[in-house]
């Protein structure tokens, strides 16, 4: 399968998008204006974790997401970018989301994953699973499962449990930030997509649920503001290619 990198086009033909369709395919951009490229109901599958949300730094790009001023700002960027995602899903499409919160808050408020989700519902999503992962390092996230139709059966993707026990992966270099571990994303994409499939990550970060759904024979489309966290992607999935 190949392996590409790309900054995306502003207008985008049919051969372009039919092409980005069948492979593995980074695009760097802002996820919301690049996700409304995509053709409505053309990918099968989205597992991603956002960053959390952290509050204004003054030396931080704020057009990153979790800059916001406040958690409610936070979770109404994201709802713009999930609703945009419900469009490109097609009718069986299944929605991952990992979300941790945020330990050091600004004004100390916590639940913020909850309040995400429970605003996912009343946006039209399905909240059909939640989990826990236990990083076995003191910390967790909570991992949900969404669904565009709530009559859409989904088989069991996991002999976890409730709460999913699962370590940490050391980041590649040159990335700083934390890595979801591939045996946690593994169940959620072999339990919301077939063989062949197209997974979206729009917070693509270092690739690595691009590197699982490569291992697991699914195309795979992430995107990602940051082309230094890009390139680390491409790494990685070239090397998972040559495996």
């Amino acid at each position: 399968m190949t392996v590409t990198i790309r900054i995306a086009p502003e207008s985008r033909d049919k051969d372009f998008v039919e092409d980005i369709m069948n492979q593995v395919t980074l695009l760097e951009g802002d996820c919301l204006q690049e996700l409304k490229k995509l053709p409505g109901e053309s990918v099968h599958c989205c597992v991603t974790a956002p960053p959390c949300w952290m509050g204004p730094d003054e030396g931080v790009n704020h057009r990153y997401i979790g800059m916001e001023q406040a958690p409610e700002q936070f979770i109404l960027k994201l709802l713009h970018i999930f609703r945009e995602l419900q469009r490109v899903l097609c009718e069986r499409g299944m929605f991952w989301l990992i979300m941790g919160d945020c330990s050091f808050a600004p004004d100390g408020r916590r639940g913020i994953p909850w309040h995400l989700a429970f605003a996912l519902e009343s946006d039209g999503w399905h909240l059909r699973k939640e989990h826990i992962w236990d990083d076995m390092e003191g910390g967790h996230d909570y991992i949900f499962l969404f669904t565009k139709d709530k009559l859409i059966p989904f088989t069991s993707y996991s002999s976890l449990g409730s709460v999913w026990h699962i370590p940490l992966e050391a980041s590649p270099r040159g990335f700083s930030y934390t890595v979801t571990p591939v045996k946690l994303l593994e169940p959620c994409i072999l339990g919301g997509s077939l063989r062949g499939d197209t997974i979206i990550d729009p917070f693509c970060g270092s690739g690595t649920v691009g590197c699982a759904a490569l291992k697991h024979n699914r195309n795979f489309i992430g995107i990602d503001l940051n082309p230094a966290a890009l390139e680390i992607a491409r790494h990685s999935l070239q090397a998972e290619n040559q495996h």
